[in-house]
Formats: C-alpha cells, structure tokens, sequence
C-alpha cells in the first residue's frame, strides 16, 4: 500500500489543488482574512492544517 504524504506548507496554487478549489478563491479568503499564509521573502507559504481549518468552517449542505 502506498503512503500519501501530505505537504506541510504549501503555494496559493498548491493550496488550491489541494482544498480543490481555485486560485481565485484561496487568493479571496486570504484577503478578507480567512485563510492564514506566512510570508517568506515574497514567497507565500500556506499550512495544510490552515487550508483544512478553513473547509472544516464552511456550512454543511443539507438535503431537503
């Protein structure tokens, strides 16, 4: 069986690949504060856990 290794840190576009959603969006919620990134130099570093609190925050679609 093969080990999935999850990245630590990560770019914008890796996040997105990621949570599975767009560049766009990761770029939205890190503006209006939502989603944590670090800054090294001018690369922007984002935390899997930071991506996976995110996603674990939207609301829960229900089916009527």
């Amino acid at each position: 069986m093969k080990q999935v290794i999850r990245p630590r840190g990560m770019s914008p576009d890796g996040a997105a690949t990621y949570a599975g959603v767009c560049r766009d969006t990761i770029y939205g919620w890190m503006k209006v504060g939502r989603l944590r990134y670090r800054k090294m130099g001018r690369r922007t570093i984002i935390l899997s856990e930071d991506v996976d609190e995110v996603l674990e925050s939207l609301p829960v679609g229900e089916v009527s």
